[in-house]
């Protein structure tokens, strides 16, 4: 009987410390997909990435200090939905998610959409995928894209890493997924088993997205975004992580 009043106790005031934190006008908790390099990912025990470093220098124009909260991709956006954290990034805009999130006007980057394969591998383009097994993350646009062609079998996986990984062990036939993410994965790990199909699948402008109806964050971070590129705070992060 305490045992269980002590358990509710506790559920009540971490949800009650949840809703100070989000209530907060200087604070924003900001959620993200923690195996996502080079945008958002743990490097020397730390997250750091581009995403984190854009919205950090986007928000601090405004006073707001950010509270990071790592994820699965899959809990970032439920938690999103439920008004749990105030941003997520890494969104690109789909009739659906615009039932569901609120989004700023302006894009904070572009995405390109590859197929990866391996090297020796006869696969050319996307009419070679037929019967083929293709690795992507679950809960993306990319598994999306993947279902609106015909005969591919669909693996899906948690990260984009593993996606990756499942190649690199022959687990599938090919990779679907951002090409700054490959890249990054075969910078760190040396491997020089991977080929790009050129050019991209698509082209993709991604937004952070904050929950429905908080129109004044969304504001606040086109401001801010603004800003930072006039100032070129932005494009020295850029070259940061992608020259």
């Amino acid at each position: 009987m305490y045992r269980k009043a002590a358990l509710l106790l506790i559920l009540i005031l971490a949800s009650l410390g949840l809703y100070l934190a989000c209530a907060k006008p200087n604070v924003v908790i900001f959620a993200f997909d923690k195996d996502f390099p080079p945008f958002s990912f743990v490097e020397d025990g730390r997250f750091t990435g581009f995403d984190l470093e854009v919205l950090t220098a986007v928000l601090a124009r405004k006073g707001l200090h950010i509270v990071i909260r790592p994820l699965s991709w899959q809990e970032a956006l439920k938690q999103l939905e439920r008004g749990e954290v105030n941003v997520v990034s890494a969104m690109d805009k789909t009739v659906e998610r615009l039932e569901r999130y609120t989004f700023p006007a302006t894009a904070y980057i572009e995405y390109r959409l590859n197929l990866f394969v391996g090297r020796n591998s006869r696969i050319r383009s996307v009419a070679d995928l037929k019967h083929k097994r293709v690795a992507t993350q679950k809960s993306t646009t990319y598994s999306d894209y993947l279902r609106g062609i015909d005969g591919v079998n669909i693996h899906l996986y948690e990260t984009e890493l593993e996606a990756i990984e499942a190649l690199k062990k022959g687990k599938v036939d090919a990779y679907v997924g951002a090409f700054e993410v490959a890249a990054y994965y075969l910078k760190k790990t040396g491997w020089d088993g991977l080929r790009v199909i050129n050019p991209p699948l698509q082209v993709t402008s991604m937004y952070f997205a904050v929950k429905k109806g908080d129109e004044r964050l969304a504001n606040y971070i086109d401001e801010g975004l603004a800003e930072i590129k006039q100032r070129g705070i932005y494009g020295r992060i850029y070259k940061r992580w992608f020259y």
